[in-house]
């Protein structure tokens, strides 16, 4: 009767198995349809690879389908599989036909042998007019997932993400305990000793597993043991959040996959990724300003307001923005304090400029030039503390710059702009009614109710600046200056909401650095408890005299952190005036 039982309970273990192995393994890179790609009409072929290193552990087993994700209805639909994108053979080509938006699962007539060489998958398909940005893809660049053929044009080219496109592995053989590591990009560098390098564990074997590690390894040293519970199922995925300190100028951190559960990984090829990062002085801290021309009529500078937030949200401390507004209800009025010499260098709008060097539209072309600049170290640190006067009608000014090395001649200049947040207006919206999709734009109404941020009422102490310094200075001292801007008699909406920027610059005019801060002196005192704690989203605190500390998660991390006194707090748009009692 135990042998009969026995060999019940090893047939249904058996089932077990060939089940999991039947429903196959799923490779791919982009994960989630997060954006589109392709114009109207259009024909492409996105293409993901599989590299050797990967495909070997799935040696006599066979691609059996192959998923693709869809952000926009296709037409005329064709799966490839090839050894290389670029080759012209072909190992196998099905066609599908017209598809719709979402994940489609094409179960391939032909199944692929894998023998251990690299693959390419991919589809053709043809957009019709309206029906732009069809082709899927997640965010985060792979440079296995981000090829794609433009057919009209006969050329390649490659998108800023991975395409949605998955080949299913079934088979008898299919390796049961493995998993990939991959760590997302990390900043070229940071300010201060720590860093959270994110990533992603992809169960791409046979059997879930309960609780894994993945060890890091800093410029050669031991390595140490991270290690995080839950459960991973079969084609599932667990994040990763690792806190590295590095105590070099320049860092190589290796990580990778220790155990799955309590079994090694059975193919150490892609267990393992590396990642390098600069470790800077935040005493020298560059930010980079953005000085962009728009307008409420300009239909499309909404692209603009994307781009200045995308910059804002990733590089909080280390971009300055500032919009500047032309033939609109927000133009400065006053020629004194006039953008009129930046302006007029604008060929049309919208239009910005990155430290006064890099012209371009606003747009996804912005940040690739402030990573361009922010690559370069600063070696002139600037600081700026900014206090409303006793009668509110002026903000009192002090900016502190530090230089790195000595200075036998310097020529520095410095000017001020001016800014309000949370002015209430209407945008024209060039994307409504349109069948892309545009960050939501498209949903909302052609004239959108607003409050815009960043808004520039005036430049003072000149647009190029007044002298700053000429005297030599020493590496690591001080200078500073003193300024008193008055404030416009008219057109502040809402004192609590001005914000000033100093720009430093050199004789030729470019923005050597730059910084804003946010004047103490006119917000009423509130006691921390009536904050709602539940709806932190990022706390910045400054001193009373209004130099920036930093950023903290909620008030609660802030009150653990600094000594006790008196703050200011910046939260969800407001400003308002604490008392700390750690």
């Amino acid at each position: 009767m135990k042998k009969i039982i026995l060999i019940v309970l090893l047939s249904a273990f058996i089932q077990s198995v060939r089940s999991q192995q039947t429903q196959g393994i799923r490779l791919r890179h982009g994960e989630r349809i997060e954006a589109g790609f392709g114009q109207g009409n259009q024909i492409i072929t996105p293409y993901i690879v599989l590299p050797a290193r990967t495909i070997e552990a799935y040696k006599t087993n066979q691609i059996s389908s192959v998923r693709i994700g869809l952000n926009r209805d296709v037409s005329n639909v064709t799966v490839y599989v090839k050894r290389r994108p670029h080759d012209g053979a072909v190992i196998t080509s099905q066609k599908v036909g017209n598809l719709t938006a979402g994940w489609h699962d094409i179960k391939l007539a032909k199944p692929v042998d894998i023998n251990g060489d690299s693959l390419a998958i991919g589809y053709k398909a043809s957009f019709l007019e309206g029906n732009e940005g069809g082709a899927g893809y997640s965010f985060g660049n792979d440079e296995c997932a981000n090829i794609v053929f433009v057919n009209s044009k006969s050329t390649w080219s490659s998108i800023d993400g991975s395409f949605c496109i998955e080949a299913v592995v079934t088979g008898d053989a299919l390796p049961q305990n493995q998993a990939s590591l991959k760590m997302f990009a990390a900043p070229a560098y940071i300010y201060g000793e720590r860093h959270t390098f994110s990533g992603v564990v992809r169960n791409i074997g046979g059997n879930g597993f309960d609780g894994l590690t993945v060890d890091y390894s800093v410029n050669g040293g031991p390595f140490v043991q991270f290690a995080k519970g839950g459960s991973v199922g079969i084609n599932s995925n667990d994040t990763l959040n690792i806190d590295v300190s590095v105590d070099e100028a320049d860092n190589r951190i290796v990580f990778r996959i220790g155990r799955l559960g309590n079994q090694p990984d059975s193919y150490a090829a892609d267990n393992s990724d590396t990642l390098s990062i600069q470790r800077r002085n935040p005493l020298y801290k560059r930010r980079v300003l953005m000085e962009e021309g728009t307008g409420d009529w300009c239909k499309f500078c909404v692209g603009g307001i994307e781009e200045v937030r995308y910059l804002k949200a990733n590089y909080a401390d280390e971009f300055v923005a500032v919009c500047i507004h032309s033939n609109d209800r927000f133009e400065i009025q006053d020629p004194e304090h006039s953008y009129e010499p930046l302006l007029s260098r604008m060929p049309g709008f919208p239009d910005c400029f990155l430290n006064r060097t890099y012209e371009c539209n606003p747009y996804g072309t912005a940040r690739r030039f402030f990573q361009q600049l922010q690559e370069r170290p600063g070696t002139l640190g600037l600081e700026m503390s900014a206090k409303f006067a006793s009668d509110s009608t002026a903000i009192n000014l002090r900016a502190r710059m530090i230089s790195e090395t000595p200075v036998v001649a310097p020529d520095y200049r410095i000017s001020f702009v001016l800014l309000e947040d949370s002015i209430p207006g209407k945008q024209l919206n060039g994307y409504y009614g349109s069948k892309g999709s545009f960050f939501g734009w498209e949903k909302l109404p052609e004239y959108v109710d607003m409050n815009f941020d960043d808004v520039a009422r005036g430049v003072y102490n000149g647009f190029n600046g007044g002298l700053f310094t000429n005297t030599s200075m020493a590496a690591g001292e001080y200078r500073d200056y003193d300024y008193t801007l008055a404030l416009p008699a008219k057109r502040i909406r809402n004192k609590n909401r001005l914000h000033v920027v100093a720009i430093l610059l050199d004789t030729d005019g470019k923005v050597l650095n730059c910084v804003d801060a946010h004047p103490a002196g006119i917000v009423d005192a509130i006691d921390a408890a009536s904050i709602n704690q539940s709806a932190d989203s990022g706390v910045v605190l400054y001193t009373i005299s209004g130099v920036r500390i930093g950023t903290f998660p909620s008030i609660e991390s802030a009150n653990s952190t600094v000594s006790g006194g008196i703050y200011i707090v910046y939260q969800q748009g407001k400003y308002r005036k604490m008392i700390f009692a750690n």
